[in-house]
């Protein structure tokens, strides 16, 4: 009989073997994830530096154009075109401003050119470039951190801005290029969340508490509001002279048209339902949706004679054929656009005249204090004529067409800033608008307007009487 014979320890290597292999996986999981970790804290310090450069690259924007405004006001003009001297004349500032699709190369590095911050190339010329952000004066630039390209536009086509609770009004005066505003016929005035051209109304970004039942209902606090948020807006505008007592008038002619008003008011409600913005019986509100049988696409138009009639104390009257109630305005927001929410505004004539370029505002405001919501003005010339100027447009095969242009350019409004920063290989760039502060638009968030005298025909409020409770967005319930 043959005897079998086996070697102890086989097993205990297999039972190693599987081990090691078993930890080699974890380990190589858990430094994979450390790893991964690491490269995205970078890159998140890397995205903040890279946005860091594009701030101060807006930063250097504001002292160009500050340059650009004292040229201007020195009585300097512009020079034809730039000398490569290394010597930035106040008209060679001004051409660089004015001109920014003549620059070429240059029009990335407008803003170093304006400062002066070019470099000496090898042929003793000035090269302009990236304008490094350095850490310090002993460290240098280790993370390679600058702004590459800052473009300044003082010609736009919308007036753009942000309302919030801080700030839940906005007057602005707007000033056209080449344009008189007695010949701008009609606004357009978007509203909503930023950067939501990729969102539905219907998803759960967008919530209508200002909608209950296809009913329009007023809660109380910022709580209550909807997003996108109702918003306001009003016309302040008068001719060349006029009197106070005009703002209180409304004009038409004999036959109920041609409405005029120097001052009105709408309140725009929005709404994700098609059907109860097409709504256009009068009752609780008045839908403004027009809807086009030729395409899938329509359009927000609210008519002058809604302007004419929010100046109108009457319960009910008729303009232009159509009959009107002070009621807000129910807005459908399709959300595909860069704002969710966008309105076509007509605009009257006023009482006295021709509409003044010195007196034509436009005031947006937050009835609820929220929430923060961008806007956008556009302003637009009556159809068929050239009143807003020409453009040209150029073809691919370079042929140029001047064409009539519908909308108006804004000029000495704000200006645009577009700015792209670096660090390393990871770049950000940022884009804003700068305008001058001004405080002079608190005096229209008065509520109360006091006519009359206490002659016993008529009541005014006495001047001893006391503020019983002053409205707060914070703390709504005060004043319940």
């Amino acid at each position: 009989m043959s005897q079998v014979k086996f070697k102890t320890g086989a097993a205990s290597f297999y039972v190693v073997a599987f081990s090691t292999l078993i930890l080699l996986i974890i380990v190589a999981s858990f430094t994979a994830l450390v790893i991964a970790q690491i490269t995205r804290s970078s890159n998140a310090d890397l995205a903040q530096s890279a946005y860091d450069s594009a701030l101060a690259g807006v930063e250097d924007a504001k002292l160009a154009f500050y340059n650009y405004q004292k040229c201007l006001a020195q009585g300097e003009t512009a020079d034809e075109g730039i000398n490569d001297d290394g010597v930035v004349t106040c008209g060679e500032i001004i051409y660089a401003m004015d001109n920014p699709d003549k620059l070429g190369n240059l029009k990335c590095d407008v803003v170093s050119f304006i400062l002066g911050r070019g470099k000496l190339d090898e042929d003793g010329g000035i090269q302009y470039g990236p304008v490094t952000i350095e850490e310090s004066s002993e460290k240098g630039n280790n993370m390679s951190q600058a702004y590459t390209c800052a473009t300044i536009t003082t010609e736009l086509g919308d007036y753009r801005a942000t309302l919030s609770k801080s700030q839940p009004i906005k007057a602005v005066r707007p000033r056209f290029d080449g344009v008189e505003a007695k010949n701008i016929k009609k606004i357009r005035v978007s509203w909503g969340p930023e950067n939501n051209s990729e969102t539905q109304v219907q998803d759960s970004s967008f919530y209508f508490n200002n909608i209950v039942n296809g009913e329009v209902v007023f809660g109380s606090g910022p709580d209550a509001a909807s997003n996108p948020a109702t918003i306001s807006v009003a016309i302040l505008q008068t001719g060349e002279s006029f009197n106070t007592d005009d703002f209180d008038k409304v004009y038409v002619d004999e036959n109920g048209k041609n409405g005029k008003t120097d001052r009105s008011m709408v309140y725009l409600v929005p709404t994700g339902d098609v059907e109860v913005a097409n709504k256009t019986v009068i009752g609780n509100y008045h839908g403004i949706y027009v809807s086009n049988p030729d395409t899938d696409v329509g359009t927000n138009l609210l008519s002058k004679g809604a302007l004419v009639k929010s100046n109108d104390r009457s319960s009910e009257s008729s303009y232009d054929d159509e009959t009107y109630q002070n009621v807000p305005y129910v807005v459908y927001c399709e959300g595909t656009g860069d704002l969710a929410c966008s309105v076509e505004i007509e605009l009257p004539e006023p009482v006295s005249g021709e509409r003044s370029d010195n007196t034509f505002v436009v005031v947006v405001g937050l009835p609820y204090g929220g929430p923060e919501t961008t806007f956008s003005l556009e302003f637009f010339c009556k159809e068929g004529s050239n009143l807003c100027g020409q453009e040209t447009i150029v073809s691919e095969d370079g042929e140029t067409t001047p064409v009539d242009r519908t909308q108006a350019v804004l000029k000495g409004l704000q200006i645009g800033v577009d700015v792209t920063g670096r660090a390393n290989d990871l770049f950000r760039r940022v884009e804003t608008r700068l305008e001058a502060n001004d405080d002079w638009a608190l005096s229209i968030m008065g509520p109360l307007e006091l006519t009359g005298s206490n002659d016993g025909n008529s009541v005014v409020l006495e001047k001893n009487m006391t503020v019983t409770c002053e409205y707060d967005f914070d703390s709504p319930e005060a004043c319940k």
